[in-house]
């Protein structure tokens, strides 16, 4: 289960029925608001981070700078994640499965939101 504390707002999301992507709109101790009106059963779950997604934030050609953030894949095409400079040394953070992790620390290296390209 995700908790609060490890979100920030504009964290993005899937509703679990629809696949209709929600935003984190606000964050409290004990409550989490997504965007959306649902009058019915409905759940956010969090978006495994896919190539698929990688394109969407400007990957392309197995990798892209996005700002200081390098991202590059092993021979199983699973994604490699680092902080990078110009000569490409960098510090490694593989641990991230979802895409509001990979938001999240990109607001951390950057101090700004990763925008869907």
């Amino acid at each position: 289960m995700i908790e609060s504390k490890e979100l920030r707002i504009g964290n993005l999301f899937l509703e679990r029925f629809t696949k209709e992507v929600l935003i984190v709109e606000e964050l409290t101790v004990d409550k989490i608001t997504f965007s959306g009106d649902y009058s019915t059963e409905w759940q956010a779950e969090p978006i495994p981070l896919t190539e698929e997604w990688l394109v969407k934030f400007g990957y392309n050609n197995n990798q892209v700078y996005i700002r200081d953030l390098k991202v590059t894949t092993t021979e199983d095409n699973e994604p490699i994640y680092y902080l990078a400079d110009e000569y490409d040394n960098g510090v490694g953070c593989n641990d991230i499965e979802y895409v509001h992790q990979l938001q999240n620390l990109y607001f951390a290296l950057t101090g700004e939101e990763l925008k869907i390209k």
